[in-house]
């Protein structure tokens, strides 16, 4: 099932990816759906950073290097128009 959910979101991430812009501003990060793991743990596996450019290739890797933890059952990430980057993660 895990496997299915990542594929999904990997085919919707690239099925949107001309809608965005071939890089964006991260103004701010804001990590939901955390009871066991420190929002400092999801960050450290993510290659994007505050007041950073980033484009669709860094989420993606992102978004793979912390579903390969095992620490979670589902991850979204997802850049609001303001520059907000919303990693929400739903844990086991």
């Amino acid at each position: 099932m895990k496997t299915l959910r990542l594929w999904t979101i990997l085919s919707v991430v690239s099925a949107a990816a001309p809608a965005w812009a071939a890089s964006v501003y991260v103004r701010d990060i804001k990590v939901d759906g955390l009871e066991r793991v420190e929002p400092e743990t999801v960050l450290s596996y993510v290659d994007v950073k505050k007041n950073a450019v980033t484009d669709e290739s860094k989420l993606d890797e992102s978004l793979k290097q912390l579903y390969a933890t095992g620490l979670f059952e589902d991850v979204s990430i997802n850049v609001g128009p303001d520059g907000l980057l919303l990693i929400n993660c739903l844990l086991y």
